[in-house]
C-alpha cells in the first residue's frame, strides 16, 4: 500500500524542495505559537486562581455576616397543594369553592420528618379548622381573610402534631373554582 502513495514536490530553479521547506516552516511556526499560548495560559491560570480564592473569601465573609445577623437554623418548608375548601357566607350558605396551596414553615430539618409522618393528621386538622372558622371576612362577599385563616390554621396544625414545630402556615395560592 505504501507503494501507491505519490507526493508531488516542486523543485525550484536552485534545485531545493520548497514543499519540504514550507512544511518545516509551518511546524516551527506552529510550535512557536503553541509555546507562546501555553505560556500566557499558565500565567493567566495563576491569576484566575488568585481571583477565585478572593471570591471564595468574600463569599465566606458574607455568609458568616448573614449567619450572625439572622440567628437560628434555616427554615424548612412543607407544601400542601390544592386543598379544597368551601366559601361560606354569614348565613351559612355555600357561595363557592376554593382550592388552597399552603406552605408549612418549620424551624429545621429535624422536625420535617416528624411532621411529614403526620401529614394525614395535619391535613385533617386543617380541613376541620376551615370548616369550623370559614375563610372569608364578614360582609365582603367572599374575600379571603388571609391573616385570620393563617393564624387558626397554624394553631390547628400544631395541635395535630402535638408539638410547636410549625412556625407558620402561609396561603401561597387561592384558586376559586368556577360556580
Amino acid at each position: 500500500m505504501a507503494d501507491d502513495i505519490e507526493v508531488d514536490v516542486e523543485v525550484d530553479e536552485n534545485g531545493s524542495k520548497s514543499g519540504r521547506m514550507m512544511l518545516i516552516i509551518g511546524i516551527v511556526a506552529g510550535l512557536a505559537i503553541g509555546v507562546t499560548g501555553a505560556f500566557f495560559w499558565l500565567s493567566n491560570k495563576d491569576k484566575e486562581a488568585e481571583i477565585e480564592d478572593g471570591v471564595e473569601e468574600i463569599v465566606e465573609e458574607v455568609v458568616e455576616e448573614i449567619t450572625e445577623a439572622v440567628p437560628g437554623i434555616p427554615y424548612v418548608y412543607l407544601y400542601i397543594e390544592r386543598m379544597p375548601a368551601a366559601l361560606v357566607d354569614e348565613r351559612g350558605r355555600t357561595v363557592g369553592y376554593v382550592f388552597l396551596d399552603l406552605t408549612l414553615e418549620l424551624q429545621n430539618g429535624d422536625e420535617q420528618s416528624y411532621v411529614s409522618a403526620r401529614m394525614p393528621r395535619v391535613n385533617d386538622a386543617l380541613l376541620r379548622a376551615i370548616s369550623e372558622h370559614g375563610l372569608t371576612r364578614p360582609g365582603t362577599r367572599g374575600q379571603l381573610d388571609y391573616d385570620r385563616v393563617s393564624a387558626y390554621l397554624l394553631e390547628a396544625a400544631n395541635a395535630a402534631v402535638n408539638q410547636e414545630y410549625i412556625t407558620g402556615v402561609y396561603i401561597t395560592r387561592a384558586l376559586r373554582a368556577p360556580s
